[in-house]
């Protein structure tokens, strides 16, 4: 835990979503943190209750010589030849969607209006897994009809007719 708690009262995550809450006037931060921290980050500060504000505060932290454990840390992968779209799975087809600008802020403003336009590839996974339910977006892969209609949707609003790359 000495790599994620830098006091007894402090966490250190990546900041990955900014929200409006405009009929509080007020935005709400997302700070994400590896899952087998939970249980400390909840003992250090509590679960949130309806009705008791526990004030907090945030700090910009330099970012760590070595990830967080729970972080990407794989070696780089050798370039594998790529499938035509339509060959890959929903769940590939998302994470590549996700990375770009323009799905970035359609996915804001059809799916999180009230959010304020950050347009990352986090806040935009991060809506995927609210719209469908999910926890993942290979779980996108069994319920293909569900992704096809939501990427015609895109293509729709965009006015992208050709095969994306």
């Amino acid at each position: 835990m000495t790599d994620l708690l830098k006091t007894d009262n402090g966490i250190g995550g990546t900041l990955s979503e900014i929200k409006a809450v405009k009929t509080r006037g007020v935005i709400q931060m997302v700070i994400e943190a590896p899952i087998e921290h939970a249980e400390a980050i909840i003992t250090a500060f509590g679960y949130p209750q309806p009705g008791k504000e526990k004030w907090v505060g945030v700090a910009l932290l330099r970012e760590p010589e070595t990830p967080l454990k729970g972080r990407d840390t794989a070696p780089a992968k050798e370039d594998k030849p790529k499938l035509p779209w339509s060959e890959r799975t929903p769940g590939s087809q998302a994470a590549y969607l996700c990375t770009l600008p323009e799905f970035q802020r359609w996915v804001t403003e059809r799916l999180d209006p009230m959010s304020l336009p950050t347009h990352t590839e986090v806040g935009t996974i991060h809506s995927l897994y609210r719209h469908f339910a999910i926890d993942s977006r290979s779980e996108l892969n069994d319920r293909p009809d569900d992704w096809a209609q939501f990427q015609q949707e895109f293509r729709d609003a965009t006015r992208e007719t050709a095969e994306i790359r």
